[in-house]
């Protein structure tokens, strides 16, 4: 099994959030950056809650 893996730059943001979402969701391992780690912690804790890799 190969596994997919996507980073998204500007995450925590409106759209930087909707895209890392979309990606673990769609079964990704996912690497969401930003210069502000507060706004991406709380869309990353929710996609760990949901069991997905981020």
């Amino acid at each position: 099994m190969s596994e997919r893996s996507a980073l998204i730059v500007g995450a925590g943001d409106a759209i930087g959030s909707a895209i890392l979402k979309r990606f673990s969701r769609a079964g990704y391992n996912t690497v969401g950056v930003r210069r502000n780690p507060e706004k991406i912690a709380n869309v990353i804790s929710e996609l760990q809650k949901e069991g997905h890799k981020a």
